[in-house]
């Protein structure tokens, strides 16, 4: 009965991160107005550690956003926090064991919920000046 709970927990994080990695990857290539924004959400969503990291540091060279940053890829900044945390988590304060890092993934997800709002909503707040109305 426990083992279904463990594989949930084990790849919904790892399922979580790729998937938001692709759509934020697309979002931002299609504001920026790129060539092939789908080939690179792809790309990233398959492989979001390596294509991820390289598309934020070459993000800048594909010239400004059209439109800003939409409530919805906040909201996917914010699910991807989630992710992220959710696997640090189990993988860092769990036993070594795998049953242990799924539950823990598990029971982190609401904490990393929240540090990940924090981070992606109230650190704009503080960088626009206020709270949105």
């Amino acid at each position: 009965m426990l083992l279904p709970v463990v594989a949930i927990g084990a790849f919904f994080p790892i399922v979580l991160v790729a998937v938001t990695t692709g759509w934020l990857v697309y979002q931002d290539a299609a504001a920026r107005d790129a060539s092939n924004p789908l080939s690179r959400a792809v790309s990233a969503g398959l492989l979001p550690v390596p294509s991820g990291i390289q598309y934020y540091w070459n993000r800048r060279d594909l010239g400004p956003r059209e439109s800003s940053v939409s409530d919805a890829e906040r909201y996917a900044g914010v699910l991807w926090f989630v992710g992220v945390l959710a696997l640090l988590a189990g993988a860092v304060l769990s036993p070594p064991d795998p049953f242990s890092v799924g539950l823990y993934a598990i029971y982190s997800v609401l904490p990393a919920a929240i540090v990940g709002y924090l981070f992606v909503f109230v650190t704009e707040w503080a960088y626009r000046g206020s709270a949105p109305n």
